[in-house]
């Protein structure tokens, strides 16, 4: 059932499957696969690896509360004839908002998918949707996003001593092996310290930091920064 963008803004598209089959060339950078995201706590679809990668830095931001893959087709006609697209990824926000995502690199947009991007863009503004494109990441905060996502998995448990150890052993920058054994056993300790609820505690200090991207605050594995306690 097709519907106007004005009368689909609530429709929970979060939890909608796929419109359409995920296609596998060959010739594709990467490969179609099944992302499983801690926060959704089911596997989100991807086409490539570089659909992947937003998935990890989206499964660890707080803000994010649901995350699917193409679901919905938008529909528009660009003066001689009909055009379909489906977005790669729809985003329920903690405020009830939406945010659209499309993935594709700077340098394999061709025209077509630039006035898909343009008129998926119109259309989220139209029902105040957020609309974001994504290209290639930097590697270095990849590599670490993707090291840090395997601690959201839920038998990474969380102890509430042993976080509350942390905060207190890391309030001046040290090394992380160091720090970690002052707090105890490292087999138990730093799969509590590695997953990004108590990363983006990191502030300043040698290695660490936090920024406006939510970077995980390490540097090499080998410092840390500063801990902090979240605000209430």
């Amino acid at each position: 059932m097709r519907r106007s963008p004005g009368a689909s803004w609530d429709m929970p598209f979060e939890a909608m499957d796929p419109v359409r089959k995920f296609s596998r060339h060959k010739d594709r950078h990467g490969f179609a696969g099944w992302y499983y995201s801690s926060t959704r706590r089911d596997h989100v679809g991807y086409e490539s690896w570089l659909e992947r990668d937003p998935l990890i830095p989206l499964d660890r931001d707080p803000d994010v509360v649901a995350i699917a893959s193409q679901p919905f087709w938008l529909y528009w006609r660009d003066g001689t004839r009909r055009r379909r697209y489906a977005p790669d990824y729809f985003v329920r926000l903690s405020d009830g908002g939406a945010r659209i995502i499309d993935v594709r690199a700077a340098d394999e947009l061709d025209e077509a998918t630039e006035e898909a991007f343009d008129a998926t863009g119109h259309a989220c503004r139209t029902v105040g949707w957020e609309f974001e494109r994504a290209g290639r990441p930097e590697p270095l905060f990849m590599a670490n996003a993707r090291w840090l996502s395997w601690y959201r998995r839920a038998r990474c448990g969380r102890p509430v001593p042993v976080a509350a150890r942390l905060l207190e052993v890391f309030r001046e920058p040290m090394r992380l092996w160091d720090g970690t054994g002052l707090v105890g056993e490292r087999l138990q300790v730093l799969p509590v310290l590695f997953p990004p609820a108590v990363v983006r505690c990191l502030e300043g200090g040698p290695g660490g930091r936090t920024d406006g991207d939510r970077q995980p605050g390490l540097d090499g594995g080998k410092h840390m920064g500063s801990l902090k306690r979240p605000p209430a």
